[in-house]
């Protein structure tokens, strides 16, 4: 071993590399934390406090501590200093304190925080009273309610020596008379750096004081977030002696974020104000999406002397209404004078109560707005029901460019059952309806449309309609006027299933209609939206130029969409990210005939949606797509499924052109008639271009095409065609079989588990006789979930299956007694099995894996084999006739346990395997019924091969089966040996060299750092002699007993070591050990120690460099390859106590540290190889070997 002292790690020259990705991904759990109980285990809160150490946790019984009544004044005293304390109620009760709660701390308290409180009473004149000389750093309140109880001046929060971080979130705080409703700076003086304040989502109200964030005027605060908070009844007396002068103020910031809150009447304090946000000092804002009312003034932003600059960002998007007038002392938005005096904010987009925009510098009688501001252009709208009852009265009301803002909760509520109706008066252009919130508005009576005017840019957003206007349809289009430029978004039309209703029946349309992510389902009329239902626009009027449907679903419908153009076509149909499902019932009276028909345009684009499940209607027709006189196309990345057909060009009398463009990289599956065809021959004898699509199958179309695919026929290019998709299984699939069936090379067959578990099919994989495909994957859709094939896998293909992966199944029940049974008599060459499970279920006799004919690349990783009975764990050829010829083959990380047989890895006599590694795995209860009559030999038996690596591996209660055997690890005929690493413990038997017949040579390479220990008969056996002499290199191990092992001549009483093998000098003791151990289902990672000294400090160092693999053992630092910036950049994070690099072994001389599996998984694929140290208290230096791993 190689060693060196602690001087000399210490004197590596002071340079800080970038540490591998480790160190950025990994996050270290497993720090010593607890839970203390109140009352249960300490009376009172603040007992607990005093009790409570690192990142404890205080959980109270709100119902016994409540019951107690103990009357606390929960106190941090000034002895109490820790950090990540959490104070919480261990159910859904919050915690009575009722005599407020102190902070007299003076020492710093980091990450403390407060939850599930109901804190009444006071301390010091306030509810939360801070008078520490130390530090609160990183401070939380989260669901707590702070109730003043109307007790004259009485402050909810003063604040004091805040620093670094403040969250305040869910919490309450009402009936506050005092000014400081939360100062965080309530003595006046800033004493530390506030970094990050969040206070979001809070409830504040009948309070007569503010709340102030305040900035350290050398280090402003660098981000403050305000967002979802509601505030009502702020300077609630009205006297005009309550000491309010905000909701909310912020002095000396960065960034401020005021988003999504709530300010309602707010009267003014003694000093005259009472805004709803006041700002000082702030260098970038984004105040937006906040709704102010009645409110004495609105948003001040604070310049005293005009010292400071004007904030870039901008005030947009808020409804301030209501406030008082500039006659009052009132104001929307005040704006100081900046320096220099050219700046100016910018609150462009704002509501100021009235559609003709603000008053004060404004043209209008909204709020005044004042100072350097940039108002213009501002929004123009009205709301529902607080302005209008009902959204027709609005619209009546509405002029160009307005915006009616619905209030859908309230509007909802009031359940006006109105038909929305565009009257024959109304012609507001750039009139908008939306919901003020997530929630939609519900329309009951349909929408109707009866305008005599042109209707010009209106759109339609956040409804869900129902019921009918008139004409049996949800949305009626009976206007004689124009509506141009419509768009409707976020809406759902929803037909109820009636009988015959039509969604939507369009007149007079023109220039643009866009309709993005709305949801029209449950329409039984043929019209979904036929643009033309009642009439086109006339030839003088203007033409449809531009049509956009994206992202929407329509659904169980029996109806059609189409897209009419007139005398002048169309210029652009963009229809993009749809889905259509479900389209026509297949009953009489369904009149579907298409997903969407686009009639008369220039150019149309379709790409990226799905339709699906798509039904003939009475005329016979079901289509995804229907085109009529189309001069462009581009119709790409399409998945039809399901349907009864796929895409027509109608061509009636052949009186057009063959369009430009092409249809390419869509997905036919599953079509009943056609695919695609034409009608007609083209003017000019032309083909549409229908190149590199997928029509279900990798040999091509049927019809005029020469495979087994879906039907194609007409004035058609299908040539070439696509091999093949990713298969879903069960959507386009109902078995994982069928989808293997239509496999081509490159498939991915992508199985959705949970839909696939919950169909229960009850198949058995099969790969059939006529089975030849190559680059084939096998996996679920979903990696935390398996996928469950309850029938085994079946082998029996006749061709060639090469490149196949297995990944993510679990594979119960059996074919010919295997779970998977390999009956080919093809090859199977390159298979990888992958982060599966295998169970035999204790079923008698029945194999894991039996093998046969594989070739080329075996790889199992990260899988778990288990409860097999019969005698093949996995044997390479279970016939016991090798074929062909294995290269490489590799276990990594498996877990083996409680099987009755034996993993068997079998070169070609000829042809050897080049390469055997078997890392990370693990074996346990190997012939676990312990009668002897089960067949195992071995955990694992190498046979033929060039060179075999084993490491890291760890066995344990492997029993004899009925041949008497039970080792570790067999090996025949190996060339080349690296054993190292490995931990094998109560094993029948260890490592046996099989050499019948004398016939092998002894292995170069060595044995070497195992611990081999409590084994029944043998450790080592090697018993007979090599051809041309020699012995196996078994130094450097643990025998189990420091005085070696039992042998010929050797004294000692270790595990026994037989025939010809070079023991000498062994272990001492268990080889100190470095294992990195990864959980295949939860990827958590445990980096692990093993036979150090109690108390010796340990230094853990990693790297990726690939010279490890190439060259193992003859890197610089014990053996490991790495750059000596990495080494002492991880050498300083180990001195600093991270566990993951460096630390203090226990007083069993180990360590364990536990990695979640967030960080591993990004690191998936890549190779890590490490090295351990651990230093004695003379300084020396002992080295683990190196231990690698890969990452799943």
């Amino acid at each position: 071993m190689s060693s060196f002292t602690r001087p000399q790690l210490r004197t590596a020259v002071a340079r800080l590399a970038t540490c591998i990705a480790i160190v950025m991904l990994l996050t270290v759990t497993g720090a010593a934390q607890s839970t203390l109980s109140v009352p249960a285990g300490h009376p009172t809160i603040t007992a607990a406090v005093n009790a409570a150490t690192y990142l404890d946790t205080i959980e109270v019984d709100a119902a016994a501590y409540n019951a107690s009544n103990p009357n606390e004044t929960l106190a941090f005293g000034a002895a109490v200093s820790m950090a990540g304390l959490t104070i919480q109620s261990n159910s859904s009760e919050r915690i009575n304190v009722t005599g407020g709660v102190h902070f007299s701390n003076v020492g710093t308290i980091d990450g403390l925080t407060l939850r599930d409180l109901y804190i009444t009473g006071e301390s010091s004149g306030a509810s939360i009273h801070m008078g520490n000389a130390g530090v609160l750093s990183n401070f939380a309140i989260d669901n707590c309610v702070i109730d003043g109880e109307d007790a004259a001046g009485r402050h909810a929060i003063r604040g004091g020596n805040l620093s670094q971080s403040l969250v305040m979130s869910g919490c309450e705080i009402k009936n506050s008379l005092g000014w400081s409703t939360f100062d965080s700076a309530a003595s006046g003086v800033v004493n530390h750096a506030l970094t990050n304040v969040s206070i979001t989502n809070n409830h504040v109200h009948h309070s007569n004081g503010s709340i102030s964030v305040r900035g350290l005027a050398g280090s402003p605060t660098t981000s403050v977030t305000i967002t979802g908070n509601t505030w009502n009844n702020i300077g609630q007396n009205g006297t005009g002696t309550s000491n309010n002068w905000a909701c909310i103020e912020v002095n000396t910031a960065v960034s401020v974020v005021a988003t999504g809150n709530s300010c309602t009447d707010v009267l003014p304090g003694s000093w005259g104000e009472g805004q709803a946000f006041q700002l000082w000092h702030v260098d970038d804002v984004n105040v937006s999406g906040n709704t102010i009312l009645d409110c004495h003034q609105g948003i001040w932003f604070a310049n005293p002397a005009g010292s400071h600059a004007a904030p870039t960002g901008s005030i947009s998007n808020n409804i301030i209404n209501g406030c008082a007038d500039a006659s009052a002392g009132g104001f929307a938005l005040s704006g100081s004078t900046f320096n220099p005096a050219s700046g100016v904010l910018n609150a462009e987009n704002n509501y100021w109560g009235d559609g003709a925009g603000p008053s004060g510098n404004g043209p209008g009688n909204g709020g005044a707005v004042t100072g350097s501001t940039d108002f213009t252009p501002w929004v123009t709208e009205i709301s529902v029901p607080s302005m209008f009852a009902t959204l027709t009265d609005a619209v009546d009301a509405a002029v160009d460019n307005e915006t009616i803002l619905v209030d859908a909760a309230a509007y909802n509520a009031s359940n006006p059952s109105e038909t929305l109706t565009f009257g024959s008066g109304v012609s507001a252009a750039g009139l908008t309806i939306m919901s003020s919130s997530s929630t939609r508005v519900q329309v009951t009576g349909g929408v109707y449309f009866d305008n005599a005017g042109t209707l010009d840019g209106l759109t339609l957003q956040d409804l869900y309609i129902t019921g009918e206007s008139t004409s049996g349809t949800t949305i009626n289009m009976a206007n004689n006027g124009e509506v141009s430029n419509l768009t409707m978004s976020n809406c759902v039309i929803d037909g109820e299933n009636a009988p015959g209703r039509n969604a939507w029946r369009g007149k007079h349309l023109s220039q643009t209609m866009t309709m993005t992510g709305c949801e029209i389902k449950d329409s039984l009329g043929w019209s979904v939206f036929d643009m033309g239902a009642n009439a086109l626009p006339s030839a003088t009027s203007p033409p449809l130029t531009h049509v956009t449907f994206s992202n929407n679903h329509f659904h169980h419908l029996n109806g059609s969409i189409s897209v009419r153009g007139h005398t002048t076509p169309t210029a652009l149909v963009t229809i993009t990210g749809n889905t259509w499902d479900h389209i026509g019932d297949g009953s009489s009276v369904a009149q579907n005939w298409a997903c969407i028909e686009v009639n008369k345009a220039v150019s149309v684009v379709i790409t990226g949606n799905s339709c699906s499940d798509v039904l003939p209607g009475n005329w016979g027709e079901g289509q995804a797509f229907q085109l009529w006189h189309i001069d462009d196309v581009d119709v790409s990345n399409n998945t039809i499924l399901n349907c009864w057909q796929g895409i027509w060009f109608a061509n009636p009398a052949g009186s057009h052109a063959a369009p430009t463009g092409s249809i390419s990289n869509n997905t036919f599956d599953g079509i009943t008639d056609k695919a695609f065809f034409t009608q007609n021959p083209f003017v000019g004898g032309g083909l549409v271009n229908a190149e590199n699509n997928w029509w279900g199958h990798c040999n091509g179309p049927s019809g005029d095409g020469p495979g087994v695919g879906a039907v194609v026929t007409g004035d058609v290019d299908f040539t070439p065609w696509l091999a093949g998709p990713a298969k879903l299984v069960p959507s386009n699939y109902g078995s994982i079989s069928e989808a293997v069936v239509a496999s081509c090379a490159g498939d991915t067959i992508m199985v959705d588990a949970a839909a696939y578990n919950a169909a229960n099919p009850g198949e058995t994989l099969l790969f059939g006789a006529d089975m030849a495909v190559s680059d084939l994957t096998i996996r679920s859709s979903d990696p935390n979930t398996k996928v469950q094939v309850t029938g085994g896998v079946q082998f029996s293909n006749t061709g060639t299956i090469d490149n196949l992966t297995l990944q993510d199944l679990y594979v119960t029940g059996e074919s010919s007694g295997a779970s998977i049974q390999m009956s080919n008599a093809g090859e199977l060459s390159n298979l990888t099995l992958k982060d599966c499970v295998i169970d035999g279920e204790d079923a008698a006799g029945r194999h894991a894996i039996r093998g046969g004919n594989l070739s080329q690349t075996l790889t199992v990783a990260g899988c778990e084999i288990k409860n097999s009975l019969g005698w093949s764990t996995f044997d390479t050829s279970a016939s016991g006739v090798v074929n062909h010829a294995l290269t490489s083959v590799t276990f990594t990380q498996n877990y083996f346990h409680h099987n009755n047989g034996s993993v068997s890895v079998r070169g070609l006599a000829s042809s050897p395997t080049s390469l055997v590694t078997i890392t990370g795995n693990t074996w346990e209860n190997i012939g676990q019924n312990g009668t002897g009559t089960s067949n195992n030999w071995a955990c694992i038996e190498v046979n033929t091969a060039v060179s075999v690596t084993i490491s890291g591996n760890s066995a344990s209660d492997t029993l004899p089966g009925s041949w008497g055997e039970g080792q570790v690890f067999q090996l025949w005929h190996v060339n080349n040996i690296d054993v190292h690493s490995n931990t094998l413990t109560n094993n029948h038997q260890g490592i046996w060299f099989a050499n019948p017949g004398n016939s092998a040579a002894a292995p170069t390479g060595a044995i070497h750092h195992n611990a081999i220990s409590g084994t029944a008969d043998f450790a080592l056996q090697a018993e007979s002699a090599f051809s041309g002499g020699g012995t196996v290199n078994a130094e450097n191990n643990w025998w189990g007993h420091p005085s070696g092992p039992t042998a010929v001549n050797a004294p000692g009483i270790g595990g026994t070591v037989i025939g010809y093998v070079d023991y000498t000098p062994w272990l001492n003791s268990a080889p100190f050990t470095l294992s990195i151990d990864q959980d295949p289902s939860s990827s958590d990672v445990t980096v692990a120690l093993n036979g150090g000294a109690s108390g010796d400090a340990y230094f853990i160092f990693h790297s990726m460099d690939p010279q490890n693999g190439v060259q193992p053992g003859g890197g610089w630092l014990g053996g490991l390859y790495i750059g000596f910036g990495d080494f002492y950049g991880q050498y300083l994070i180990g001195a600093a106590g991270n566990p993951l690099f460096g630390g203090t072994l226990d007083a069993s001389g180990q360590a364990a540290i536990g990695v979640t599996g967030g960080g591993p998984a990004l690191l998936s694929g890549i190779q890590l190889w490490g090295i351990a140290v651990t230093l004695d208290p003379n300084g020396v230096a002992v080295f683990s070997q190196v231990a690698e791993h890969t990452f799943l």
